[in-house]
């Protein structure tokens, strides 16, 4: 598993078969972990602490890739567009 040190401690970075960073350890203490799908596209990223979930996004693509929706768990919000168009935009809460 790659790591790095930084002044807060240390990284270390775990990949799936297909060299996805899929996991990132922040000291001993948080862990960041991505999912992602057949297209290689990210799905869902939670960061974990010891004893808790502290954040979860979950991202919705349509099939030409185009991101249509990200759902933020500690914003309790869902931002999404219609149609992968940059400037459609709409925020639910």
């Amino acid at each position: 598993m790659p790591s790095a040190r930084h002044p807060g401690g240390r990284l270390d970075f775990a990949y799936d078969a297909a060299g996805r960073e899929n996991e990132r350890s922040i000291g001993e203490r948080h862990n960041l972990a991505g999912a992602w799908d057949a297209e290689h596209r990210l799905t869902g990223q939670i960061l974990r602490s010891e004893q808790s979930v502290l954040q979860r996004r979950d991202y919705t693509y349509r099939a030409d890739g185009a991101l249509t929706g990200v759902e933020d768990q500690l914003l309790s919000s869902r931002f999404e567009r219609p149609h992968g168009n940059k400037s459609a935009c709409a925020r639910r809460y």
